[in-house]
């Protein structure tokens, strides 16, 4: 579950309290949630993540994630902070707002830097494995079926044409530096907004890298699957 996290007392990061949590779709019973405890971890935000419980299901604890983050993921995945809000990059360079998040295998890919293959540092089998995902997650993957990449392109708001063309520059050199600049390509047209990591939540549930997510929306109080768009009624042409 994602909540945004806003400075509380001491300067010390709490989460957007939600109105309900998962266990709501049980039954038609409100939730009564508190805060159970706040956990540390050794990857992802870095700052204690609070643990839920409801007294009215009974049910077991749940942790709630800042927006930029999925559920069980050690990683961030856009370029906002805790509270929801954009981060950007140097002078407002858009794709360079991604260095610091999984996008940065590929990133730097484009510019031809290998990650390490020995010593310190990010690893080389690191960067491919990233690659590998972030091909498929940006729809520019060769082997995807017509249909995802309409689907990806309608989730991301990117043109279907630019997935296209980059999937086929994927297939015609599949080295790394191609992998890299197709994924980068994709980042250069995304919109940066309110939705942008909702989009990507969206994308990557699409192509089975975590299951749904739900957010909870403290403007509406409303607790809501990630939504994605309706299905296109056609498919793209296959390359």
């Amino acid at each position: 579950m994602i909540t945004p996290y806003v400075e509380g007392d001491g300067g010390k990061l709490v989460p957007l309290l939600p109105d309900e949590g998962p266990c709501r779709r049980s039954d038609d019973r409100p939730c009564r949630l508190w805060v159970d405890h706040y956990r540390a971890r050794k990857t992802g935000p870095e700052f204690p993540l609070a643990v839920l419980r409801c007294g009215r299901h009974g049910r077991g604890a749940f942790t709630v994630y800042p927006p930029g983050y999925v559920p069980y993921g050690r990683h961030r995945i856009a370029p906002v902070a805790a509270d929801g809000s954009g981060v950007h990059g140097e002078a407002g360079d858009q794709v360079e707002a991604f260095a610091a998040t999984v996008f940065a295998a590929a990133i730097d890919a484009a510019k031809g830097r290998a990650w390490s293959r020995q010593g310190a540092g990010r690893w080389w089998s690191g960067q491919t494995r990233w690659l590998a995902r972030l091909i498929c997650w940006m729809g520019v993957a060769a082997s995807l079926e017509a249909q995802v990449r309409v689907r990806l392109a309608a989730i991301l708001q990117v043109a279907q044409l630019v997935l296209l063309e980059q999937a086929r520059s994927i297939a015609a050199g599949p080295g790394y530096r191609s992998r890299g600049r197709a994924v980068v390509a994709v980042l250069a047209g995304l919109r940066h907004d309110a939705s942008l990591a909702d989009r990507l939540v969206a994308a990557g549930s699409e192509v089975g890298l975590w299951a749904p997510a739900l957010r909870w929306h403290a403007d509406t109080a409303q607790l809501r699957a990630v939504g994605l768009p309706s299905r296109p009624p056609r498919s793209a042409p296959s390359g």
